[in-house]
């Protein structure tokens, strides 16, 4: 047997993969419909997920003498976006309308008390340079990527489409989506689980990725079964919103050893119902922060996380910090992270001590402790911070654009960096703020790594 042959399958959804545009049908059965004068009917049809770039909703009775009607206009940025839609016959004694609403946020449809499998898809677009082979028996080509990680009681397997092609073409055409990856979670003992047990983890899992590729992910055509039989989905929100190009602390050459080691962190914090409330708004400021345009919003975001987790890691410490800035400090030195100025940032650091030296000639300077020549990293990125914050400040800013940029991407690597750092990871991470030309593989060791 030819060796390429000897890789393992890939997983397989139950459903198949989704294309733009097709439906497939997850429900048949019952459905309740609204009649004009709000009376209730319930009438047999069924239930189709269509994917769609900018989606309309449509309820298409199954009798051809009654009219499609309109459902929903669901406006918004190409993205993949999952919804459903009823296809139904109308009770010819019961004339009307059918309408069936409220079914693409956080629907669940089914039966979840005993399941041995969940799959979903994720739109990661990560390429999986160096994840395990895997091979399709009926396709010799391409060979593709698998990442198996154990996680306490789970063993969570994620494999790469070998539809890399459609998802680059639509990047390139309008920014769209299509789905990279196919994740499964089962029991390591082989043991049947309820969906309410597996949907955390399914969410950890997509908020991990946001954080690691730096746009927003979630799960997408998330199936329960047993025995191969679909007991159980579930529908939330769009597979991911539009497409950018953000920068990313992984590397493609690395990303397996780097999501081995985090995806368990993360879900290990996940699990605390306190932690994953802190992780789950340090992701989202983090990923608002590394997309937001002008960047001097984002800079305001990357401090506003680094404050949370300075207050979340030692509220004890927190509180007796006298400042923003000492408060940021505290929390980086507890990381190991170094907040000297940096020569490759010189006009970051020129603004930080013109604004220190100005302040310490006013009258009463005394009354600021805080105030030192030459201020380090932390006090020329907090300075260029207040100045977006306090709008009069800002109305008297002579702040230069590349003083925000260089503040920006300080503070957003530390909001990385501290991210990592409080999960326990150890790895490399590739670095947004180093002087020199970056290129793939390379990457830094973490400050804090023994």
């Amino acid at each position: 047997m030819d060796e390429e042959q000897q890789f393992p399958a890939p997983l397989v959804h139950p459903l198949g993969w989704p294309a733009p545009g097709t439906s497939t049908t997850v429900y048949r059965g019952p459905l309740l419909g609204v009649m004009p004068d709000g009376a209730e009917v319930t009438f047999p049809g069924e239930l189709a997920l269509t994917w769609e770039l900018k989606p309309l909703a449509t309820w298409s009775p199954a009798d051809p003498n009654l009219d499609a009607r309109l459902i929903d206009d669901v406006p918004g940025p190409a993205g993949g976006t999952e919804f459903l839609t009823a296809n139904s016959p109308m009770p010819l004694d019961h004339p009307g309308e059918s309408r069936v609403r409220n079914l693409r946020a956080h629907t669940q449809l089914g039966d979840g008390a005993d399941l041995d499998r969940v799959v979903f898809f994720l739109g990661t677009g990560l390429q999986s340079a160096r994840w395990d082979r895997i091979q399709s028996p009926d396709d010799p080509h391409p060979v593709r990527g698998r990442l198996t990680i154990p996680f306490a009681e789970w063993i969570i397997t994620i494999d790469q489409s070998s539809d890399e092609a459609m998802f680059k073409r639509l990047r390139r055409q309008n920014g769209g989506w299509a789905f990279t990856h196919l994740c499964e979670i089962v029991r390591a003992d082989g043991a049947n689980f309820d969906a309410s047990v597996a949907l955390p983890i399914v969410q950890g899992i997509a908020t991990a990725f946001t954080f690691t590729v730096g746009r927003e992910i979630n799960a997408a055509l998330t199936t329960g079964t047993y025995k191969g039989e679909i007991r159980w989905a579930y529908f939330g929100k769009p597979g991911f919103t539009g497409w950018s190009t953000p920068w990313s602390w992984s590397d493609t050459q690395r990303d397996a050893e780097q999501l081995r080691e985090l995806l368990p962190l993360w879900l290990a914090k996940w699990r605390d119902p306190d932690h994953r409330h802190t992780l789950s708004l340090a992701a989202g400021y983090h990923f608002v922060a590394n997309r937001t345009e002008p960047v001097d919003s984002g800079l305001a975001t990357a401090i506003s996380a680094l404050l949370l987790l300075a207050e979340h890691t030692d509220p004890g410490q927190f509180a007796a910090d006298p400042s923003v800035s000492q408060q940021v400090r505290s929390f980086l030195s507890r990381c190991s992270i170094d907040v000297q100025p940096r020569p490759n940032y010189p006009e970051l650091e020129k603004a930080g001590i013109d604004y220190f030296a100005a302040e310490l000639a006013k009258p009463r300077s005394g009354k600021k402790p805080w105030l030192k020549v030459p201020p380090d990293s932390v006090d020329s990125v907090v300075y260029a911070r207040n100045v977006v914050v306090h709008p009069k400040a800002r109305e008297r800013s002579t702040v230069a654009n590349r003083v925000w940029h260089q503040a920006w991407a300080l503070s957003t690597e530390w909001l990385t960096l501290g991210i990592l750092h409080w999960l326990g990871y150890t790895g490399t991470y590739a670095s947004r703020t180093l002087a020199g030309v970056r290129w793939h593989g390379a990457v830094e060791q973490v400050p804090w790594a023994p």
